[in-house]
């Protein structure tokens, strides 16, 4: 097997993890609140279902979010509307301590766009996340026109910073011994980059990082 091939595979394999990681919270919560349910405590009764229906909406969201952004979405048409995006970005991140300003540029299209555009607002956005622990806003500007920027996603908050590893995997300067479940997305999204012809930057500022994804191609 060759080096390639095998780095291609644990990138795979650390996506699979990536996903399951996320989605063991809110289904471990599903699990604990039947098993509540199964002692049967009445007055607990609604503070379960409560518990229930919060966690499977959220298991569920994840699913619908990672579906789009790491896998093959279902169907025939290779063209999505921004506004499923940004439906899928804000149900993944309305749990959380995220927020999402959805910024639509007068120069972003009404209409549907192309699958791949969106899968790289998702992996952007879904990077930018990860640089606000403290909790913050993740802005989104769509600019979808072959002569402007597709993307441009800020995240803002206290302490707003990615990875030293993150960045490095972004620019494809990360040793394969050192990539992990957390730093997989970065990876992929630096694929996709390189897969639609794109030239990505990472721009840091005081108490901001943006990403942004740049048409490259000529004509």
């Amino acid at each position: 097997m060759s080096s390639e091939t095998e780095q291609e595979l644990r990138l795979v394999e650390l996506l699979c993890s990536r996903l399951c990681h996320d989605l063991v919270s809110p289904i471990g919560a599903i699990h604990n609140g039947l098993e509540l349910l199964a002692e049967n405590e009445p007055e607990m009764e609604k503070e379960i279902l409560g518990l229930l229906i919060k966690s499977s909406v959220e298991a569920s969201c994840r699913l619908r979010f990672f579906r789009v952004a790491f896998g093959q979405a279902s169907g025939s048409t290779e063209m999505l509307p921004l506004e499923e995006g940004k439906g899928l970005l804000d149900g993944f991140l309305k749990e959380g301590r995220v927020a999402l300003d959805w910024q639509a540029a007068e120069a972003a299209p009404s209409g549907p766009v192309a699958k791949g555009a969106v899968k790289l607002l998702l992996n952007m956005a879904l990077i930018a996340s990860e640089a606000l622990p403290r909790g913050g806003a993740v802005s989104v500007v769509p600019v979808c026109h072959v002569d402007k920027n597709i993307f441009e996603v800020t995240a803002r908050g206290e302490d707003a910073a990615l990875k030293d590893e993150i960045v490095s995997a972004l620019h494809f300067d990360l040793l394969p011994e050192k990539l992990t479940p957390r730093i997989a997305p970065a990876c992929f999204l630096a694929l996709l980059v390189r897969k639609y012809g794109f030239s990505l930057a990472v721009l840091p500022n005081s108490g901001s990082v943006t990403l942004r994804v740049t048409n490259t191609r000529k004509g």
